[in-house]
């Protein structure tokens, strides 16, 4: 026996915004750096990474995917709708900005995608302009770009726990000398050590 039921499927696919759309188009027709995929450099792009306001074709999207949603979030660029965060970190972002960010990095915007992504430039550039799209301002510290400047810092930092540590030292002599005058201690110490005559 078959039972119907007087309830209608209903479509609830959302659809682009006309303004939206328009929206993205600009940014991808408008400037060659956001046309062509940020990833390969050699195919026109079909879809933003979220996570770094970049622009990549269906074949980097693909290899994107595979790191999961909470590493990279693609989202093809027509068809689906966009909310306000993700248009914001788009025109905020792009290939450009990303990509002389990388630059700095001995040439790290040329490596595999999976050793781009990884990079700790990378994190610092996504807690960035995540914050920047959310109204907000980041203060981590970008990694240093290469080995002078990684030793710069590690000399800095030691200077820094050196410095610490005297005055941590310091203020553990004091309070021990304190206490001997407390005690009375040091009184009885004062003639051990005076030159007889």
């Amino acid at each position: 026996m078959e039972t119907t039921s007087s309830a209608t499927l209903v479509d609830l696919r959302l659809e682009q915004p006309p303004q939206v759309t328009k929206f993205l188009q600009e940014l991808i027709q408008q400037d060659t750096y956001n046309k062509f995929c940020i990833d390969c450099n050699r195919l026109e792009s079909t879809h933003a990474n979220i996570t770094y306001g970049t622009f990549v074709c269906q074949e980097c999207a693909n290899l994107h995917y595979m790191f999961g949603m909470d590493k990279s979030y693609i989202k093809p660029l027509f068809g689906e709708p966009w909310d306000n965060y993700q248009l914001k970190i788009v025109q905020l972002g792009g290939n450009k900005r990303l990509w002389d960010f990388l630059k700095q990095y001995n040439g790290l915007e040329q490596k595999p995608v999976a050793a781009k992504y990884k990079h700790a430039a990378a994190s610092f550039y996504r807690k960035k302009i995540s914050a920047e799209a959310l109204g907000h301002v980041y203060d981590g510290k970008e990694p240093p770009k290469n080995a002078e400047e990684f030793l710069d810092r590690g000399v800095e930092g030691a200077k820094v726990a050196a410095k610490t540590a005297g005055e941590g030292l310091s203020k553990v002599g004091s309070a021990i000398s304190e206490k001997f005058k407390e005690s009375g201690i040091s009184d009885k110490f004062k003639g051990l050590f005076a030159k007889k005559q």
